[in-house]
């Protein structure tokens, strides 16, 4: 299910043309720039000798495309280069608070996506450990099962020992019941619910 994502990857273009997929081609020139736009798929090749340089660029419509790229990454179980998540808080700290409608946007999707999870969970009486956050870190804060970052939050069973699991894999991570797991905020996610004036608890 992951073949696409490999760079080694080539589909020939009029496979593409058959199942009604738009291509379109360019020969690029110096001097001149190509802009990948997202969910497009590209490839390319030198007619000879040259010297190129990519660079990732992005706008603030664009993190809503990030979004669901991090979504299709968990289902496929590829782990991302970067917390989508954290880019996002990193690029609205850096501007001060002062974002687009479509950033602000996507900030309360983040917020409102965990308020969710922590509903379904307080309903199901899972164990909040209200009493400890953590700091969140790149390395340590992982989906056992999908790989996905767990910004926001994680859970753990006693079972487990050291086994972090995202929202959606919560369920199904062993035969234990939900009362026996363990709901673990982020300080980060306290300061998003006292931004947004949500009282923090489930």
């Amino acid at each position: 299910p992951d073949l696409i994502h490999k760079l080694c990857t080539t589909i020939d273009p009029s496979m593409l043309l058959a199942g009604d997929v738009p291509v379109r081609k360019i020969m690029q020139e110096e001097g001149t720039f190509v802009v990948t736009y997202p969910r497009g798929y590209h490839s390319g090749f030198n007619t000879g000798f040259n010297v190129a340089e990519a660079v990732n660029i992005g706008y603030d419509e664009w993190f809503s495309y990030g979004r669901k790229c991090a979504r299709m990454y968990r289902i496929t179980g590829r782990p991302s280069v970067f917390c989508h998540d954290k880019l996002l808080l990193d690029y609205v700290n850096k501007k001060k608070g002062r974002v687009s409608n479509s950033v602000l946007e996507e900030l309360r999707f983040l917020v409102s996506y965990q308020r969710r999870w922590d509903y379904d969970f307080g309903m199901q009486k899972i164990t909040l450990n209200a009493q400890r956050l953590f700091e969140y870190d790149d390395e340590r804060h992982q989906c056992l099962i999908c790989q996905n970052h767990c910004f926001l939050a994680y859970t753990s069973c006693s079972c487990i020992p050291g086994g972090k699991f995202c929202m959606e894999h919560t369920v199904g991570q062993c035969t234990c019941p939900l009362q026996r797991k363990t709901l673990h905020h982020s300080t980060v996610y306290y300061k998003l619910c006292r931004d947004f004036g949500i009282k923090f608890k489930i």
